[in-house]
């Protein structure tokens, strides 16, 4: 088991919405009717793949130390690390861009890059995440290079 997931406090159940599935947080459970029919229509109006929670895999875009420190960050950080090598080989921006893209296909196959909105988590499109990596392999670069020296 990964040391970041096994820090991660367990997440409940990921609930999605979907016209067939509108179930309620626990917390909602004993509420008044005219305020479930009001959460229905509120659900009604979020895209498909909004949920409450992120899991212990996902990676959330923020800044500061409750985005970094959540535990799908640092196994991503993680495994970032371990790719700087070849970051750092790459000649030239196409080169690099070329090394970014392989690693978000391989990266985004098992990871989802969420992103607050309001109550709720979304999905990011693929070129948010494509940034989040880049980023954030240009800044574990630098550090490796500031350390070396």
């Amino acid at each position: 088991e990964n040391k970041a997931e096994s820090e991660c406090r367990p997440q409940p159940s990921q609930m999605t919405h979907s016209a067939q599935q509108q179930q309620f947080p626990p917390y909602l459970v004993k509420i008044h009717d005219y305020e479930a029919d009001l959460w229905n229509e509120y659900m009604k109006s979020k895209p498909s793949g909004t949920m409450f929670r992120p899991g212990p895999t996902d990676v959330v875009l923020g800044r500061g130390w409750p985005y970094q420190s959540y535990c799908g960050n640092v196994a991503f950080m993680e495994h970032l690390e371990t790719q700087v090598p070849i970051y750092d080989r790459a000649q030239g921006k196409m080169e690099r861009t070329k090394v970014t893209s392989a690693i978000a296909e391989q990266v985004q196959q098992r990871v989802r890059f969420l992103k607050r909105d309001g109550l709720f988590w979304k999905q990011v499109p693929d070129t948010a995440s494509r940034q989040k990596i880049s980023m954030s392999l240009r800044n574990l670069a630098r550090r490796s290079t500031e350390v070396d020296k």
